[in-house]
């Protein structure tokens, strides 16, 4: 080779990168280790995130139905006197008024979320919320609870079977009258409004009503004139708001997650870099006989850089595997929010992101080569 070639031959860069593993492997192996633990870390936080965000989102377009608007309270819910109101405004075509209840399952240390709905109601906003095997009449039942397959696949229950909940110091025993929806995806259970109100302690209060607006109506301005109206603690938005409300919550518990993955991605690019520096003292002999070889400068340089571009692939691509392999474990054992709240109920499905995938790629590399 001469000093006027662009690049140096294969035959040079295959020794060069054979001098680099000959040294310190295990130094090596740790640095690849690292790199694939910072990336691993970094890929499976933010694949469990997406994948609980989308179902997210599809749960709540399920469960709100065709509702243009969504009255919301506190977690205690509110008086069901504003149901009245609502529904008697002429803007208001359609008023589904909704209580939510997370309730705890006796024979087992969970919880299923339980929506109580007047059957009629829903089904001109939620249809998904009416059952597919029975009438409206074995809905108003107030001890028949209804299960969407993922529920119905959770806790091992068929039609005709009992369901055990614990309602402060006593239990509520509902029975399994039929399934909801098979295109329901969310992980809930449906029974009567009256029955939910008075099973669960609940008489009196609603946690959520769903509204479609007549033909015309501005949604925007319908919210300006009913603000001033409504009780302390209870907002009226678009149901899209619950999802934007959702990923925001998490946001500060998924920075955190991702600074520690950084942390352990840096620290694989420390450990590639004292490895390089450590080969390269060890082989100043060899790069120095390469230099009177003809090798320029920034060829040697340039191979240098190669050897932890090298190291960064292998640790990247190993890294998203077990990001992947992640996610998926921590799904199954500890659900979407990995045990935060954040996500209660949903059950997502993992699907791997391109630009997910090229991101913590490309940082991998980047931070080896650095």
């Amino acid at each position: 080779m001469t000093g006027g070639d662009a690049l140096p031959s294969g035959a040079i860069v295959r020794a060069v990168l054979a001098g680099s593993l000959a040294h310190d492997r295990l130094r090596t192996v740790l640095a690849v280790m690292a790199i694939a633990l910072g990336v691993a870390l970094g890929f499976a936080v933010q694949t469990i995130n997406g994948a609980a965000v989308n179902e997210l989102s599809l749960g709540v377009q399920a469960l709100s139905g065709d509702a243009d608007l969504e009255v919301r309270g506190p977690r205690g819910g509110f008086d069901e006197a504003l149901y009245a109101v609502l529904a008697q405004r002429p803007e208001v075509a359609v008023a589904s008024p909704v209580v939510e209840i997370d309730a705890k399952l006796a024979d087992r240390p969970s919880s299923l979320r339980i929506l109580g709905v007047d059957p009629f109601r829903a089904a001109l906003i939620q249809p998904a919320l009416i059952s597919t095997t029975a009438s409206p009449l074995e809905m108003l039942q107030p001890d028949a609870i209804f299960l969407s397959t993922a529920a119905a696949q959770l806790l091992g229950r068929r039609p005709g079977d009992t369901i055990v909940f614990q309602a402060g110091l006593r239990t509520v025993s509902l029975r399994v009258a039929g399934t909801l929806n098979p295109g329901l995806s969310p992980t809930v259970a449906v029974i009567d409004i009256a029955g939910a109100q008075t099973q669960f302690d609940s008489v009196g209060r609603l946690t959520r009503i769903d509204l479609r607006l007549r033909p015309g109506v501005d949604s925007a301005g319908f919210v300006r004139a009913m603000k001033p109206a409504l009780p302390a603690g209870v907002v009226m938005a678009r149901p899209e708001a619950t999802v934007v409300a959702g990923t925001s919550l998490s946001r500060a518990y998924r920075v955190n997650l991702n600074v520690l993955a950084l942390v352990a991605l840096f620290t694989g690019g420390l450990l590639v870099f004292s490895t390089q520096a450590l080969s390269v003292v060890r082989r100043r002999s060899q790069f120095a006989l390469l230099r009177v070889l003809g090798l320029l400068r920034r060829e040697l340089i340039g191979l240098i850089m190669l050897e932890g571009a090298v190291l960064g692939l292998v640790g990247s691509a190993l890294g998203l595997l077990a990001g992947y392999g992640l996610a998926y474990f921590a799904l199954r054992v500890f659900g979407a929010d990995l045990g935060s709240g954040y996500f209660r109920g949903v059950t997502p499905t993992l699907t791997l992101d391109p630009v997910a995938l090229g991101t913590f790629f490309a940082l991998g590399v980047a931070t080896a080569v650095s």
